[in-house]
């Protein structure tokens, strides 16, 4: 319930930002109150990660969904958009602890069997908010004498107050020993300016001197790291070999995720003159192909290791990312929703093999980081991945413009998301030798210290 929660949250405000604006105006910070969440949701990510481990998932979690709703209710009560956009930042600040903390418990709760139809229940119910989120937010609105855009974040209070009581009774984790461990504040003020940066810099504003700031504080970040006896980010753990890979597979595929979802809808509607809804269900192939083979991840593992999923999840995804440039020439969805399916299924393969893996290769005081990094890692590729596409089409569309044709044309939009779709596939390509270089057997045996910390773990 929380994750949903704090995945539709994204997507929801989108069709109802003309209203809001309207009403509250400030069309100049338009922009913000989309960005803003995803970006306070994104840097906190690993913090959160790091302080479940230290003061525990359900201190964390309920944390995050208490500012989630602190969040909600500043954004329903607000009356100046630049109000509205603080109140969404305070929103994405507790759902950058709701996130990855749910798929961490998922961890501690279920056996490795078990975990891969858990993640792809999550996978659903991400896929699903993704999805819905505009056209519940357009029922809301277009109903203001029930509901109203208010609504939308006042909707919030009883379904959080509901996931938070639940979790708040029947959640118990084993008793930390030992002193309170210092929470490194200097390493997250790095890691939050750093990363911040370089994905505002994705977005093509101050492209050159945000990704300089933002490269120089994370390296500021690995030297600070370094002289901490008690570091945000351990570099021992994040330089394994299981965890950097895996990290290094989340980027990529979360630029291929991103891309795919936000561009391909876009060519649909602008490039084929199809109508909204057309664009939406060309996703659902995707949503439907994710959660199975996520079922059928925890099989593979146990009888082949990890890198035998990775690898047939990702040459699934490389052949779907070509699969769409043929769709393309014939735009039938005979050809597209088969592509799509097998791009769900490269796509649940691949994510739910890696976070398994690096949850199994940790013990329990390091997997809340673990996570939240591959989490993080996966935010990261698909916000730049969206941002590098969106100055791509800029570019295109400014070329066009320069030609002398005021307005593109739907064969010039086809040419430029062309261009975008190859850069998808090159990515999905580059990610197969990468899967050859994961371990094939986590450094840790499968169950690791499952069978001791999760029968303790719940009421």
């Amino acid at each position: 319930m929380a994750m949903f929660l704090s995945a539709i949250e994204a997507t929801i405000v989108a069709t109802a930002m003309p209203t809001i604006v309207g009403d509250l105006g400030g069309m100049n910070l338009f922009g913000l109150v989309g960005s803003s969440y995803l970006l306070s949701s994104t840097v906190t990510i690993p913090l959160y990660g790091r302080l479940a481990d230290l003061r525990g998932r359900k201190t964390m979690m309920l944390l995050g969904i208490f500012l989630f709703l602190l969040g909600s209710s500043i954004c329903g009560a607000a009356h100046r958009l630049g109000i509205l956009i603080v109140g969404r930042v305070i929103q994405g600040m507790g759902a950058g602890a709701i996130q990855p903390i749910t798929i961490t418990l998922i961890g501690d709760l279920f056996s490795l069997e078990e975990r891969g139809r858990i993640q792809g229940l999550m996978g659903t119910i991400w896929g699903f908010a993704g999805v819905c989120g505009p056209l519940v937010g357009a029922f809301l609105v277009d109903h203001p004498d029930i509901f109203g855009w208010r609504s939308i974040f006042w909707l919030n209070l009883p379904f959080g107050l509901i996931a938070a009581t639940i979790i708040g009774r029947t959640l118990r984790e084993p008793l930390h020993s030992g002193k309170s461990p210092r929470i490194d504040w200097l390493g997250a003020v790095l890691l939050i300016s750093g990363s911040g940066a370089l994905l505002v810099a994705s977005g093509g504003v101050y492209a050159v001197e945000l990704a300089v700031v933002g490269f120089a504080l994370l390296v500021m970040l690995v030297l600070v790291e370094r002289r901490m006896e008690e570091p945000l980010l351990p570099l021992t753990l994040l330089t394994r070999r299981d965890v950097a890979i895996g990290s290094m597979s989340a980027l990529l595929m979360g630029a291929c995720f991103m891309g795919i979802v936000n561009y391909l809808p876009l060519y649909i509607q602008s490039g084929l003159g199809r109508t909204p809804v057309d664009g939406g269900s060309s996703l659902t192939p995707l949503l439907i192909g994710w959660p199975i083979a996520a079922t059928t991840t925890s099989f593979l593992l146990v009888r082949t290791g990890f890198r035998t999923p990775l690898l047939i999840g990702s040459v699934a995804v490389a052949m779907a990312t070509l699969g769409l440039h043929v769709w393309m020439l014939h735009p039938i969805k005979a050809i597209l929703w088969p592509v799509m399916l097998l791009m769900g299924a490269g796509l649940g393969l691949t994510t739910t093999s890696v976070i398994i893996a690096v949850q199994t290769s940790v013990n329990y005081n390091q997997r809340g980081l673990a996570t939240a990094f591959n989490m993080f890692s996966r935010s990261m590729g698909g916000a730049i991945g969206v941002g590098v596409a969106g100055m791509m089409l800029g570019i295109g569309i400014n070329a066009h413009h320069s030609a002398g044709t005021p307005a593109v044309e739907p064969e010039a939009l086809t040419e430029i998301l062309s261009k975008v779709f190859i850069t998808l596939s090159l990515l999905a390509v580059m990610h197969i030798p990468l899967c050859l270089l994961y371990p094939a057997r986590s450094s840790r045996k499968a169950h690791g210290d499952e069978a001791v910390v999760a029968p303790a773990l719940i009421e």
